[in-house]
């Protein structure tokens, strides 16, 4: 690419056009990179400086890409000013939502994926205000998803259940908890926590608030799931830890 990306964050591999590109987002460049797996840059969106939510260039930090089957895409500007950018299969914008206009809180969609059975609706990953975001392309919210006590986020599909890295229980308030991961079916219920406490409902069916229980994680940020169902953990802040592996038995 010429220049080095300095604060890489979100990472996407997809297959377009024969062949496999990544798309980065960087929070130091202030950039969404398309590359080749080789790192020859192909594409490029910085801010949208000539729309009026992002007069500042530096302050658009976008977090994650959540890619549609139609080719188009979506930005997170999850460290930034916590908009939805919009682009159509052609890379061009479309339109902007969310942000505080939207009622959307800072420290809000890090990261997300769409849902799986729709060909226009997504699940965003919260993070600090501890809940998923169920919206569609034309930035209707349709639901929240409470996971009180948690930190969202990443979101990864597998076999019909979402699987969430919750970063510390009640994060930021308490930055030294450990953190957790959620497994959700597809009613977005929470079926089970990894080194968590179990899910509890109310007789409302309110979920009640969770908690890490084993000290397995520190700050778990990212996750992915194999082919042979083993799960992969990447953390943030945990003393320059390798990514742990949790194998299906």
């Amino acid at each position: 690419m010429g220049r080095p990306i300095p604060e890489p964050h979100g990472l996407v591999l997809r297959e377009e056009a024969g062949r496999e590109a990544l798309y980065i987002t960087d929070l130091d460049r202030n950039s969404v990179f398309k590359t080749t797996l080789d790192g020859e840059l192909l594409d490029e969106w910085g801010p949208p400086i000539d729309r009026p939510q992002y007069s500042e260039r530096t302050r658009y930090r976008p977090s994650w890409t959540l890619h549609f089957e139609d080719g188009g895409f979506l930005v997170l500007d999850g460290y930034g000013k916590d908009y939805f950018i919009h682009y159509d299969d052609k890379g061009r914008l479309e339109r902007i939502n969310g942000g505080p206009e939207g009622g959307i809180v800072h420290w809000g969609p890090h990261g997300g994926l769409p849902i799986p059975s729709s060909s226009d609706e997504m699940l965003i990953a919260m993070s600090d205000q501890q809940y998923l975001l169920h919206m569609n392309r034309n930035g209707d919210i349709l639901r929240t998803v409470p996971l009180p006590g948690g930190n969202p986020r990443s979101i990864t599909y597998h076999q019909n259940h979402y699987f969430i890295a919750h970063l510390a229980d009640n994060w930021p308030a308490d930055r030294n908890s450990r953190g957790f991961l959620s497994v959700l079916n597809n009613d977005l219920e929470v079926v089970s926590n990894i080194a968590g406490n179990p899910p509890e409902y109310d007789n409302k069916g309110a979920l009640r608030e969770m908690a890490h229980r084993e000290p397995l994680f520190i700050h778990p940020h990212d996750l992915v799931v194999d082919s042979q169902d083993s799960l992969y953990c990447a953390q943030f802040a945990s003393n320059q830890t390798y990514p742990i592996k949790l194998a299906r038995v």
